[in-house]
Order: structure tokens, then C-alpha cells, then sequence
């Protein structure tokens, strides 16, 4: 018989734990795949079931009018599982998997699929299911999450047809997650409530208002240099003034010193083109 030291022993029974331990983990988390993404496990039943719960969570679907209908499809390698969804009277019905990966449409976009909404991935769909906002979109890169397939509604490459059904349909649910630059930006204009002045897409808006606060910098600082230049002409105007007042003074003084009479010193200084109500006003204080 072998003898085992217990140092082996130990070893072992590390091992063996180790090995437990992932095989719990791989049981308990079939979708999961050892690299964090999502994988489907081929329960169809449990797909839908998470489509539905998506489309009664995301707050878009709250706010689409009726006679809407969507496709969604979920791509995982090379399968894509397509589900209809269908609103009548404001009330969801959810179909699938379908039998076309279009649900309604087919490859050439004939049919009545209002748009066709492509998740990139299992996991894609998986991430915007544990947190069904608008954020979780808006924030990924374009093509990440979901991508717009030719439709009814969306011209190649992903631009919306703002038409008058559209209108009806879908622009209180875009208006869920899309401000007015944003609804400009992404083609969908007609849904807009209204065109402020400042309000531009994407960089054109920061642009546009960096245009306007150097504008206005301008305006302030060549107002502010008009004022400053001519407070100094004035000042200058003022202290000229005073100048000659003092010369004025310092000759009236020198006239009286010379024995010139009154009016005779008025008299002189206005020939000499000096005003009447200066010379009275500094005669006065002799």
C-alpha cells in the first residue's frame, strides 16, 4: 500500500474543491459564458418571456400609439430569433420565435413591419434586459446594442421617414428618450414640440453656442474700451479746461497789478475771443 503524506493529502483535496467549485459555477449559471457575455441556452419559452418583460419595462413601448408593429430580432452566432410584436388598442401581443427572421417583412422589406429592431447579440439583448432604459443605448457606440434594419419607417442606412403615421405612431415614444436636438439629429424632426433658438445637434449646438458667448465677450469688451476712452477724453477736456481757467485768472490778476481798470480788462479779453460769461464769472472774485 502507498502511504500518502499529508502535504499531498492537502493538495489534493484542494484540487477536488477547486473542481467542485467551477462545476457548481457552470451549472448555476448556464448563460453565462466563462468571458462574462450572455449565451443563449436555447429555452424559446424563456426568450419570449424576457421579450415580453422587456417591452412591458422599456418606456418607449408605454408611449406607442396603436396599430404599431415591431419587430425585434436577437442574433446569437449565426441564428437570429425574430419576435412580432403587435399593438392593439394599447395593449402588446408578443409572436415568436417567427418563422421569417424579418417576423412580417421578408428580405426585400414587403410587409408590415412598422421597424425591424436587430440586438446585436444575446447578450446585447441581455444587457439592455437588466437595464431596460434609454441610457444603456444612447451610450454605446453605434451598432453595439441594436441596430435598425430597412422598414416601413426606416430608410438604409437607419434613417427614420418622420411621415404623418409615424407621427401618430412612434414620436410620443422617441420623445421618451430623445431631446429636441437629439429628435434633429437622428432625422426625426416632425416630432419635435418646437425649434428654440439655441438648439442644435450633436456639435453644431456647442459650436453654435460658443459662437455666441465669443460674440457677446466682443460686444462687452469693445463697449468697455468706447467708455474708458472717452471718460479719459473727458477728463483730458477737463483739466485743459481748468488750465485755461487758471491762465485766465493769472492774467485778470496781473492786469488788475498793472493799474488796468475793470472794463478795460473785459473788454480786451473778449477781442481776444475769451467767453463773456467766463470773464464775468472770474472777475467777479476780484
Amino acid at each position: 500500500m502507498i502511504k500518502m503524506h499529508k502535504k499531498e493529502a492537502r493538495n489534493i483535496v484542494f484540487v477536488l474543491g477547486v473542481v467542485f467549485l467551477l462545476s457548481m459555477i457552470i451549472f448555476y449559471l448556464p448563460n453565462k459564458s466563462l468571458t462574462g457575455r450572455a449565451v443563449f441556452d436555447g429555452n424559446f419559452m424563456d426568450l419570449k418571456n424576457k421579450v415580453i418583460s422587456l417591452v412591458d419595462r422599456f418606456p418607449p413601448f408605454s408611449a406607442v400609439g396603436k396599430d404599431a408593429s415591431i419587430c425585434i430580432q436577437i442574433r446569437e452566432n449565426e441564428d437570429i430569433f425574430a419576435f412580432n410584436i403587435n399593438n392593439f388598442d394599447g395593449a402588446w401581443k408578443v409572436e415568436g420565435p417567427m418563422d421569417s427572421v424579418y417576423c412580417a417583412n421578408d428580405a426585400t422589406n414587403s410587409g408590415g413591419e412598422d421597424i425591424i429592431i436587430k440586438y446585436m447579440s444575446y447578450d446585447a439583448f441581455m444587457r439592455h434586459f437588466d437595464s431596460p432604459s434609454c441610457g444603456i443605448i444612447k451610450d454605446s457606440k453605434p451598432g453595439e446594442i441594436i441596430y435598425f434594419l430597412p422598414s416601413e419607417f426606416v430608410a438604409s442606412p437607419g434613417t427614420a421617414l418622420c411621415n404623418d403615421i409615424f407621427k401618430e405612431r412612434y414620436c410620443s415614444a422617441v420623445k421618451k428618450c430623445l431631446n429636441n436636438a437629439e429628435l434633429t439629429l437622428y432625422g426625426m424632426k416632425c416630432c419635435r414640440d418646437d425649434i428654440g433658438l439655441f438648439e442644435m445637434p450633436g456639435i453644431f449646438g456647442k459650436l453654435y453656442f460658443w459662437i455666441i458667448t465669443l460674440c457677446l465677450f466682443i460686444i462687452i469688451f469693445i463697449s468697455t474700451i468706447l467708455i474708458l476712452k472717452k471718460q479719459a477724453i473727458m477728463e483730458k477736456e477737463a483739466d485743459t479746461a481748468e488750465d485755461y481757467v487758471d491762465q485766465l485768472e493769472s492774467y485778470i490778476s496781473k492786469s488788475f497789478s498793472s493799474g488796468f481798470e475793470k472794463g478795460h480788462i473785459k473788454t480786451r479779453l473778449i477781442e481776444k475771443g475769451w467767453d463773456e460769461s467766463l470773464v464775468d464769472s472770474i472777475l467777479k472774485k476780484f
